[in-house]
């Protein structure tokens, strides 16, 4: 089981979308997926509060973890309006498994790849260190 901060509890600061933005621990099916895909043992999942006023009007996931080194890893993701990224990465999905879908079951990350997501328009994905 994932492990989140009890609520109202946790929140830190982020620097992300070109902007730093005060984010707070939330329970979401993130946390189980990203243990699942990723085999990480700990997993929180932060979303900056609504009435906050940090909105640019575009969307952002920010991903940090710590390698068995110690060594810290960071990607972002930003796009659009949220509800118009999850139809696009709907309709290319749909448009993915229609051309020749793998027999048996996978999870998204593992049928569609990274790219998937990376291939839509107004979108970009940022690997740092």
């Amino acid at each position: 089981m994932s492990w989140c901060a009890p609520l109202g509890e946790g929140a830190t600061t982020l620097t992300f979308g070109g902007a730093t933005r005060t984010v707070i621990p939330v329970p979401t099916g993130d946390l189980e997926a990203a243990r699942e895909a990723g085999g990480a043992p700990e997993v929180t999942a932060y979303a900056v509060p609504r009435g906050s006023g940090a909105s640019d009007g575009r969307s952002h996931a920010y991903a940090e973890l710590t390698d068995a080194d110690g060594r810290v890893h960071t990607a972002e993701l930003s796009t659009g309006e949220g509800f118009a990224f999850t139809a696009a990465v709907a309709a290319a999905t749909a448009a993915r498994l229609l051309e020749s879908p793998p027999p048996g079951a996978w999870t998204a990350p593992r049928l569609l790849g990274a790219e998937l997501v990376a291939s839509l328009p107004d979108t970009k994905i940022q690997l740092g260190r």
